[in-house]
């Protein structure tokens, strides 16, 4: 059985998450929802600093698999080129999932059954993700294990830039209030 295609789709996900935020925030007019986009992006920053240190020394850790094809957030382009260092596509799910966790259970907050499924459902994903990246022999073991640990860190970053818009822009924070009775059914 070929599994190639499955582990294409589940690498794109990457990508569907970015898309379904824009759409959300577009059709729901919801900032909150748009500035988390925009801070899911800032994680460029470390991982083309990551990905050009890596390629400037030459580290061993930071080369792609041979023979490496299709590894950008659309599975095409053919050979894949530079470092691969850090899976974006790992680190961006893991920066989201990781937000979201940090974001539900701010100061002491109790989670709720809704929040659980949907961190469930991101984090079931990270773990496809990991798989698929490195099936599809765009990245190492490392780099993903790198872009998951990196998430982590960069989740909690999240947070404090939205703390910083929401304190700048207190729209996005009632857009925020408005997410939480969305999802937890208020």
């Amino acid at each position: 059985m070929n599994t190639t295609p499955l582990l294409h789709a589940i690498s794109l996900s990457e990508a569907y998450i970015n898309v379904i935020l824009i759409l959300l925030s577009i059709i729901l007019k919801n900032t909150y929802l748009f500035a988390i986009f925009i801070c899911m992006f800032t994680k460029h920053v470390p991982e083309q600093i990551g990905k050009r240190i890596s390629h400037y020394y030459g580290l061993e850790l930071g080369k792609r698999p041979y023979g490496a094809m299709n590894c950008n957030s659309l599975n095409a382009g053919g050979f894949a080129h530079g470092s691969g260092l850090i899976s974006g596509h790992v680190f961006n799910i893991s920066s989201l999932t990781f937000f979201l966790l940090y974001t539900f259970t701010e100061n002491g907050r109790q989670i709720t059954s809704n929040e659980i499924k949907l961190l469930s459902v991101l984090f079931m994903l990270i773990f496809a993700l990991m798989y698929a990246r490195v099936q599809l022999n765009c990245h190492t073991k490392e780099q993903v294990i790198i872009g998951f640990s990196l998430g982590i860190a960069w989740g909690y970053i999240m947070t404090l830039q939205m703390k910083l818009i929401i304190s700048l822009f207190p729209k996005v924070g009632d857009d925020k209030v408005k997410m939480d009775k969305i999802l937890n059914g208020c």
